[in-house]
């Protein structure tokens, strides 16, 4: 399994991004990175999403569009495209990491064995919900 590394800053390069597409006003349990994967708990908070075991912490609920400071607004989107990655593989499923909080990697894990986001190109992906 290879884990999926950020390159540079992260961003959202779909053209438009719905409103549906959007999770806005919840506040972040923890330092999240662009385009981390995330999950809301049960407060209501903001986590980085855990492919290491099945459970709540395991689920995709959309990927940060920018970086929050643990209490900052976080806006989570999902099915859009981002620009996030280089040299990678056309066409490959992407699954939430076992390894890195809030990572992807190239093969499935304990807790994310279906595929939350596929490559668009050598450094785009398409980011989905699980």
């Amino acid at each position: 399994m290879a884990e999926i590394r950020k390159v540079g800053t992260p961003s959202v390069s779909s053209v438009l991004t719905l409103a549906a597409n959007r999770i806005v006003g919840a506040r972040a349990g923890e330092d999240i990175a662009a385009a981390d994967a995330c999950y809301i708990d049960g407060a209501g908070q903001v986590q980085r999403s855990r492919g290491a075991a099945p459970g709540p912490a395991a689920d995709v609920r959309g990927f940060a569009a920018t970086a929050a400071s643990r209490g900052d607004p976080v806006t989570l989107v999902f099915d859009v495209t981002l620009r996030c990655a280089e040299q990678l593989p056309p066409d490959t499923s992407l699954y939430l990491s076992a390894v890195v909080p809030g990572g992807l990697a190239d093969a499935p894990s304990p807790g994310g064995s279906s595929a939350v986001a596929f490559t668009v190109d050598a450094t785009r992906i398409h980011v989905l919900q699980s």
